[in-house]
């Protein structure tokens, strides 16, 4: 008996994400593969909205399958009720003579009715759910552990995005990685577990894509170089072709820069971009003004071929479009922006809003991408053509927790992609005190972050292929990201369909 177990999918309701293209490649695959029973372990939608439910119970409506809900189809209030009618219960079937448990958990509890069936159930049955044991609420953590101890069952769930397994007295518990390109902990994937004579083989299909599309990876990489007398001599002996200068003093002077630029681009250097300080608004008035007119210095002297443009460092209760803070950034911004060299591409960059920050007037302005979209557009039309464009930090994307369901990065992509000139690229870890941004990309899955996304959106072209500077804060963690390019990417081994059993 085989069994397709899909999960962690978080369609968006933006159809063009690359969550879309996921959905219809499994579709297809368990077409293929035609399982006795096909399992969706939850989290389908990624904010609980019911359109993309609905797409997706129609893409499924062809399969014999079981459905179950995860605590991200629980996070639209509106949809709640619409959402637990599709699923009410946990469910129990008999196929081949194998008891089947969809334990039902999408407020991370086990329900009277889920207890009904694990109590009843015989030594041997294979029960699905979305949260392993430790994600559930106390009571029923523990008594999902006891029930374990007591009986001999197979658990196999999702939610953890990584493939997992561990045993509990005689059962066995199993975690799948599912199929988010932006979550999941190596290429997405359909799980299959093939059942016989008590116990099960168990084998996954990969989300195939292409790369014929990636071939100009290694021309597009760049560096951030928060030290640029160390960073540009890096770059120079590692052949990177795209640097961003983001520091002005200290002990470089401004001479010393120009020099080493000089000789990183008779070495091979095609963009240089400046990072420009923040314009932000203290008690009233506008700092960073006299550091902007020094950078634009070094951009000319440097003939820069991008700027990297924070938007407006200010509460989005006083960035009224068209309002006097807006129009006074505008005003200055712009005309700042007309003594950089004509060629220099102006890349407007996406900020995170800080820990426990909510969605209230006191946050900051263009850490969702329609905000950065109309400071973009206001700047191009003071201008009368596309002067500016995105500078997509896809780390500072990922940290804004009050939005990062509605707006994942995949969302970003399909947002701002074509207006892209630049990215921002590093990974993001969960410390004690929050989110710790600009680490090594030593793996292309996780922790955090997982560029598969960004890579389909480039070969599909639903970015532009732009420079991507590597931001992260000493050589050593750039010469670890390198190294990771250079053994996954550049090999373009991550990207072929795979498997494993």
């Amino acid at each position: 008996m085989k069994i397709a177990i899909i999960c962690d999918l978080h369609l968006p309701e933006t159809k063009s994400a690359s969550q879309y293209s996921a959905l219809e490649w499994a579709l297809k695959d368990i077409d293929t593969e035609k399982p006795a029973l096909t399992v969706v372990a939850g989290d389908i939608t990624a904010s609980g909205d019911m359109a993309p439910m609905m797409h997706f119970t129609e893409g499924l409506k062809n399969f014999h399958h079981m459905l179950l809900l995860g605590n991200a189809d629980m996070r639209n209030e509106n949809c709640i009720e619409e959402m637990t009618k599709l699923v009410p219960h946990s469910r129990h079937i008999v196929m081949d003579g194998y008891e089947i448990i969809g334990l039902n958990t999408p407020e991370a509890r086990i329900e009277d009715d889920g207890r009904f069936l694990l109590e009843t159930c015989k030594d041997g049955a294979i029960v699905f759910a979305h949260h392993y044991p430790d994600a559930l609420e106390q009571d029923s953590r523990e008594y999902l552990k006891s029930l374990l101890e007591r009986k001999k069952l197979t658990y196999i769930h999702g939610h953890k995005h990584i493939e997992m397994e561990s045993t509990i007295g005689n059962s066995r518990v199993i975690g799948v990685r599912g199929l988010d390109p932006d979550k999941a902990c190596g290429v997405p994937c359909v799980s299959y577990f093939e059942f016989a004579d008590g116990g099960f083989d168990k084998y996954e299909k990969c989300f195939e894509m292409p790369s014929d599309n990636l071939s100009d990876f290694w021309d597009y990489l760049g560096l951030s170089c928060f030290s640029p007398d160390v960073d540009i001599d890096y770059a120079i002996d590692r052949g990177i072709k795209n640097i961003e200068i983001r520091k002005y003093g200290g002990p470089e002077t401004f001479d010393e820069i120009v020099i080493k630029a000089k000789k990183w681009r008779e070495h091979g250097g095609r963009y240089l971009s400046v990072h420009m300080p923040n314009l932000r608004l203290k008690e009233g008035k506008i700092e960073g003004i006299q550091q902007w007119n020094e950078a634009v210095m070094l951009c000319n002297a440097l003939e820069a071929d991008g700027v990297t443009v924070h938007v407006p460092r200010v509460s989005i209760c006083d960035m009224e479009a068209g309002g006097p803070v807006w129009c006074e950034f505008l005003e200055i911004m712009t005309d700042k922006i007309s003594q950089l060299p004509q060629k220099t591409k102006v890349g407007i960059e996406n900020i995170h809003m800080p820990p426990r920050m909510q969605d209230v007037p006191e946050r900051e302005f263009g850490c969702v991408p329609e905000e950065c979209l109309s400071w973009i557009n206001a700047i191009n039309q003071s201008f009368g053509f596309e002067r500016a464009g995105s500078l997509l930090d896809v780390g500072h994307a990922s940290n804004n927790s009050v939005f990062n369901n509605r707006y994942t990065r995949s969302v970003w992509y399909e947002m701002v992609g074509n207006k892209t000139v630049a990215y921002h690229i590093h990974q993001v870890t969960v410390g004690e005190k929050g989110l710790i941004n600009h680490n090594a990309i030593e793996d292309w899955f996780g922790p955090k972050i997982s560029y598969f996304s960004f890579w389909w959106a480039w070969q599909n072209n639903h970015i532009n292929h732009a420079p991507m500077f590597l931001e992260v804060k000493n050589k050593e963690n750039g010469e670890k990201s390198l190294k990771s390019f250079e053994e996954k990417i550049l090999k373009m081994n991550i990207f072929k369909t795979e498997t494993n059993q």
